[in-house]
């Protein structure tokens, strides 16, 4: 993940959010220099266009300067070679990741939810 990437391809997926005010349940962090993190949602079905979306919110986040990545999950699964992407993604990123399960988080959901928390 470069930060001289392009990042032309923002908003291409319905899926993947960026929240710009945090979960209620995490206002408790302290979050360096007092900036309110971005949270990345993924609701739904994980696939190419959601992993590509992470990649680039991930990106966004990275130059904003904040601490951690918030990635919030709501999703029965879909395909593991995408999950697998959004997992090199939060490990390229090189921010630690606070996830968040909402509802379900199953299959190939579950991937880069347990990823991030070890």
């Amino acid at each position: 993940m470069s930060d001289d990437d392009e990042d032309t391809d923002i908003g291409t997926c319905d899926a993947v959010d960026v929240i710009p005010d945090v979960d209620p349940l995490l206002t408790g962090v302290k979050w360096a220099h007092d900036i309110r993190p971005l949270e990345i949602r993924i609701v739904g079905a994980i696939n190419e266009q959601v992993a590509a979306d992470v990649e680039t919110h991930l990106r966004k986040a990275v130059r904003s300067g904040q601490s951690h990545v918030l990635l919030n999950l709501h999703s029965d699964g879909g395909s593991v070679y995408s999950a697998l992407k959004i997992v090199d993604s939060l490990d390229a990123c090189g921010l630690p990741v606070i996830t968040c399960a909402k509802g379900n988080v199953e299959s190939a959901a579950a991937v880069p939810a347990v990823a991030a928390a070890a």
